[in-house]
């Protein structure tokens, strides 16, 4: 079984030895496979914005060491290594894009850097030529009026190559948007990710919220693999995890805007 937080920040104020020892916590509660006590086996999508360190900060961290976590050596596509006794887990490069729409978009797997301020639909079209995992990320109140508009007609778009990612800051009270049920209608998958906030004891939140794959662990081998793999077989997962409490959700919103 293979675990995924799809959409993870890495800010200032996180230790990365802490991330990581709580992704491998919070994945082993998921309860998705019989035996996690032999280990995790894990990748953590990273979603950078000029808020979180930088990927060459995180590579240079994990090179100094991360206590018992353990990389024997980046690999060339940019995915990083690291395990810790019998758990694995790859941070796979990527970064969010803000649009002019006000509605953010994930490249997934690459170092390669995009431009900020584009359109929706430029920014899709512009991952795709780059052959990017496009994924449009679930915000609270982002796809609701005029923006649930435009998203369900990007939806129905065809030659738009993107997915639609749950958020596990969206309140467990919260109903699930029924674009999500839209995007599978169209052969479009859905994914998931915790989404950590920029404070500090958000970093224990990374890998409560995401997606399984009932697939081998040599998948990591590549994550020109993983991410074919989750264009091919996320039509209809749900994710596995829990959203926010809604009165964390409302007191961390406060605290992140005052």
């Amino acid at each position: 079984m293979l675990y995924l937080d799809c959409h993870v920040h890495i800010y200032p104020n996180f230790d990365l030895a802490t991330l990581l020892d709580a992704a491998v916590a919070n994945f082993s509660r998921w309860g998705a496979d019989p035996s996690p006590s032999n280990g995790i086996q894990g990748a953590l999508f990273l979603t950078l914005t000029a808020k979180d360190q930088s990927y060459e900060q995180i590579l240079d961290c994990a090179l100094k060491g991360l206590g018992p976590w353990e990389m024997p050596s980046p690999n060339s596509d940019g995915r990083l290594g690291l395990h810790n006794g019998n758990s694995h887990l790859s941070l796979i490069p990527g970064q969010q894009l803000a649009t002019t729409e006000g509605l953010e978009v994930h490249a997934l797997g690459t170092q390669q850097h995009f431009e900020d301020g584009l359109s929706i639909t430029k920014t899709i079209e512009t991952i795709n030529t780059h052959g990017t995992l496009a994924v449009i990320p679930w915000g609270a109140g982002k796809w609701l009026g005029s923006r649930g508009k435009l998203l369900a007609q990007l939806i129905r778009t065809p030659g738009l190559d993107f997915m639609l990612s749950d958020s596990g800051l969206r309140p467990r009270l919260w109903p699930r948007s029924r674009l999500f049920d839209l995007a599978q209608q169209y052969g479009r998958g859905v994914i998931a990710g915790t989404d950590p906030l920029p404070l500090a004891n958000e970093v224990g939140r990374v890998g409560s919220f995401g997606i399984t794959l009932d697939t081998h662990d040599a998948i990591l081998t590549s994550t020109n693999e993983l991410l074919t793999h989750l264009r091919n077989n996320l039509k209809s997962q749900s994710p596995m995890g829990q959203g926010r409490a809604l009165a964390p959700f409302l007191y961390d919103q406060i605290r992140i805007r005052c």
